[in-house]
């Protein structure tokens, strides 16, 4: 039985304890080959793309057909009716392959609409008359403030982001609480 417990365990450490004694803790990752293998954690929707219309659009026109299968299921007996489960179960994967989709086409435009900016901007630095003419230091202005405004979207969408987070994950400890009181590495 401890044999077959060594061959899953790794990473031994040994350490001295919290409290002081004469003794050394053994720290070690115990990883059994027939787990369940835990994923990266539960997708969310951006929070930002709840008001897009294209998106409610096409989730509409992907909802009416499950939405008239599991009426269908729904009136069926009891003992017919056990595929009600696989029909919500592909919804809700349409649904997040769909809201997945607008969401990183969303995020990229913002993105790349930033990387423009900042490009146009050094172009108007660098430009021979950026001291002396006032069109190119206008534009550059216009610029500036156009690029604050999107990234104050994108802190907005961090911001709601971990509201959301901290809603959901409510007073435990650890998690997104542990994460914001972490200084940022360097």
């Amino acid at each position: 039985m401890a044999t077959q417990i060594a061959k899953h365990t790794f990473d031994w450490k040994a350490c001295e304890t919290a409290i002081p004694t004469n003794h050394w803790i053994v720290i070690t990752k115990f990883a059994p080959a027939h787990t369940p293998y835990i994923g990266r954690g539960r997708w969310t929707w951006q929070i930002s793309t709840l008001n897009d219309k294209n998106l409610i659009q096409e989730i509409i026109k992907k909802g009416i057909p499950h939405l008239k299968e599991l009426e269908r299921l729904a009136s069926l007996p009891s003992q017919e009716s056990k595929a009600i489960l696989p029909c919500w179960e592909a919804f809700k994967e349409d649904l997040r392959q769909i809201a997945k989709k607008y969401g990183n086409k969303a995020q990229s435009k913002v993105h790349q609409k930033i990387k423009n900016i900042e490009n146009d901007i050094q172009e108007l630095n660098n430009h021979p008359e950026a001291d002396s003419d006032d069109n190119v230091r206008a534009n550059e202005a216009f610029m500036a403030s156009e690029l604050a405004h999107l990234e104050r979207i994108n802190a907005c969408d961090i911001r709601d982001d971990t509201r959301a987070l901290l809603a959901h994950e409510g007073e435990k400890l650890g998690g997104i609480w542990s994460k914001i009181n972490t200084d940022p590495k360097p």
